[in-house]
């Protein structure tokens, strides 16, 4: 049985997020994930608000939210490739450690993104 696709919600005005958006994209070839920006309609259609400093990527796994390292351990667990084995491994974390990791990054994200990068998702990829 094929799970219906989790969807990805990232700052899309973020280009580290962006970046990581499109090597998500990269590697779903099965077609488990949808990705889609936190300022777009499919966050409005799921109830998100509008924040202008989101902290953190947001998973919808059917009517199940999860956001921080959980969302970042369903995205690993469902792309292709040896990543799930790293969900596995990053479950075994104590939630606090992981969810410290992550907090860190999404702190500092913003400065590490390249402005001359901008590589752009297709409609594929995009549930909006």
């Amino acid at each position: 049985m094929n799970p219906s696709p989790a969807i990805i919600l990232y700052d899309g005005e973020c280009g580290f997020c962006r970046r990581m958006a499109y090597w998500v994209a990269e590697r779903n070839q099965q077609g488990r994930l949808l990705l889609a920006t936190l300022q777009g309609e499919a966050a409005v259609v799921l109830g998100e608000k509008r924040n202008t400093e989101q902290q953190s990527v947001v998973v919808w796994e059917g009517s199940r939210r999860k956001e921080g390292a959980a969302a970042v351990w369903v995205i690993l667990q469902r792309i292709d490739g040896p990543w799930s084995w790293m969900a596995y491994l990053g479950r075994i974390l104590p939630e606090c450690w992981a969810n410290f990791g992550y907090r860190w990054i999404a702190q500092r994200r913003h400065r590490w993104q390249r402005d001359s990068e901008r590589k752009h998702l297709s409609l594929f990829h995009l549930a909006e």
